[in-house]
């Protein structure tokens, strides 16, 4: 795997809507942190990698606890058919 020691620069195909418009997301991945803004903007957002991982736990637990609750209500509904 490459590691990451100079700035990379890419254009995504998401699109985002921004000023009245749908412009591309422009990533620019770091050694430490990734930039992310709107392709024509200056703004830009710096998350760390620690954080993208840390979000991508949370969305995983998110997830997996909908699906157990989902199989609680369809045991529940199932029980109060018979």
């Amino acid at each position: 795997m490459t590691q990451t020691t100079k700035a990379v620069r890419r254009e995504t195909l998401s699109l985002i809507r921004s000023r009245g418009g749908f412009k591309p997301l422009v990533i620019e991945l770091n050694t430490t942190f990734i930039r992310i803004r709107c392709k024509g903007q200056r703004h830009s957002f710096t998350v760390t990698y620690q954080q993208l991982w840390t979000l991508g736990a949370k969305n995983s637990a998110a997830a997996l606890q909908a699906e157990r609750e989902a199989k609680r209500k369809a045991k529940r509904l199932e029980r109060s058919k018979r």
